[in-house]
């Protein structure tokens, strides 16, 4: 994730303005849900500043998990708010019924464990593959068509640097940050994010490459 993504303020959430369309969303619920993110990325904020003295005294280990899980908090904030009012729940839980079918199968040794959404945010799901203390972040962000989700892609790249494509996974796809080791992919109207707490660049890129490839895998199974 970019230091110009997380450098996104709760004043820049507040502050946004989106265009009409004739097929577009309840202005009250898109105000209400823009002011509960701002909330929420203030929240975020304090607890940023708070864990950054905190790590001082932390291991290599757990501050790099420490700020992955607030890096990916910020960024399913920011992609969050597009999001409409409509509940997409069912195809999350088909898709990630097929992705715990896949792994317990592959990787039987990684545990699996739900991760609580931000407070507000809707059609995602956040996920944790655990082994000895190292952990695979896996987030389902679910969209009305696969235009939508295609064009919040576009958004997302257009709004970070120095991403790398990855054309040949799902339907196109990025990696950036941390030698790469940040990927995301669209497969049809849902979009996926993967990144992991391993500290070596090496190790965490050849993970993080290979949890996509099979995640694309098991999406793509009927």
């Amino acid at each position: 994730m970019s230091d110009d993504i997380f450098r996104l303020t709760p004043l820049d959430v507040r502050k946004q303005e989106f265009k009409k369309t004739m097929r577009g969303y309840d202005p009250l619920q898109v105000e209400d849900f823009r002011g509960r993110a701002a909330d929420e990325l203030e929240r975020v904020v304090r607890e940023k500043i708070a864990l950054e003295e905190r790590l001082r005294g932390v291991d290599d280990r757990n501050a790099a998990e420490l700020l992955t899980n607030i890096k990916l908090f910020v960024l399913l904030i920011f992609v969050s708010i597009a999001q409409g009012t409509q509940d997409y729940s069912a195809r999350l839980i088909s898709a990630l019924d097929k992705l715990k079918t896949h792994l317990a199968q592959s990787r039987p040794e990684w545990r699996h464990s739900s991760v609580e959404p931000i407070k507000g945010s809707r059609n995602v799901s956040v996920n944790n593959w655990e082994l000895n203390g190292q952990f695979v972040r896996v987030s389902i962000v679910a969209y009305a068509s696969e235009g939508e989700a295609s064009e919040a892609m576009r958004g997302f790249a257009s709004d970070v640097r120095a991403l790398d494509r990855l054309p040949e996974l799902g339907e196109g796809g990025y990696s950036w940050s941390m030698g790469g080791s940040n990927i995301c992919f669209r497969k049809g109207d849902l979009t996926i994010w993967v990144s992991t707490s391993v500290t070596n660049l090496r190790e965490a890129v050849k993970l993080s490459q290979e949890f996509a490839k099979e995640i694309e895998a098991a999406l793509a199974a009927t």
